[in-house]
């Protein structure tokens, strides 16, 4: 009798364990991982990635407009953009591949075996961003800015620095959506290869 009821508790405790280590690494607008599940779960992958010789490919995201859209139609708009942002890159990404919000209006996706550059990465959210508009499933097309870099299994990356590049090369991509690129069809996208 003894035996199961320190069986029960022991059980009752794991599972505490577990929910409280899940909400410590789960964004809880998003139902993403957060910046400290995602840092967990991309070191495990860098060093996966090292093992089994496969490339990386680091997708930094920043959700266009979002500050605009809080100031003029309230943090509940803003709030359902950035829940509606998490669906698309849930739909986009395969379920093995890392997808997190960092916070505000950044998202980080890595994804191993990924073979392209940063204009297919791009251009395959916005193909995804415009499907899920046209069958209702989002109340507006997402326009994000996606800086991509690609690790390559020869040197071994800090994780620090790959979202640090990946950081950069977002911002050149926003930069050239508001400068003399704005309106255009092709941005430039910055060719970023690191070796792993």
């Amino acid at each position: 009798m003894e035996n199961e009821r320190l069986r029960a508790e022991l059980e009752r405790a794991q599972t505490e364990v577990r929910t409280l280590l899940e909400q410590a690494t789960t964004d809880e607008l998003t139902g993403l991982l957060n910046r400290r599940g995602f840092l967990r779960l991309a070191e495990l992958e860098l060093r996966r990635a090292r093992d089994e010789q496969q490339s990386l490919t680091l997708v930094y995201i920043d959700v266009d407009g979002l500050k605009t859209l809080n100031d003029e139609a309230g943090h509940e708009a803003g709030d359902a953009l950035l829940v509606e942002t998490a669906a698309l890159l849930r739909t986009a990404f395969r379920s093995t591949d890392v997808v997190a919000r960092l916070g505000g209006d950044e998202f980080v996706v890595l994804t191993r075996g990924f073979h392209g550059d940063g204009a297919v990465m791009r251009h395959r959210i916005k193909r995804m961003s415009q499907e899920l508009h046209r069958s209702g499933a989002q109340t507006r097309e997402i326009s994000l800015s996606t800086g991509v870099i690609l690790a390559t299994p020869s040197v071994a990356p800090d994780l620090e620095d790959l979202l640090n590049r990946a950081d950069k090369a977002m911002y050149e991509i926003k930069q050239a959506k508001s400068g003399p690129y704005r309106g255009r069809q092709h941005l430039p996208a910055p060719a970023l290869l690191m070796a792993m």
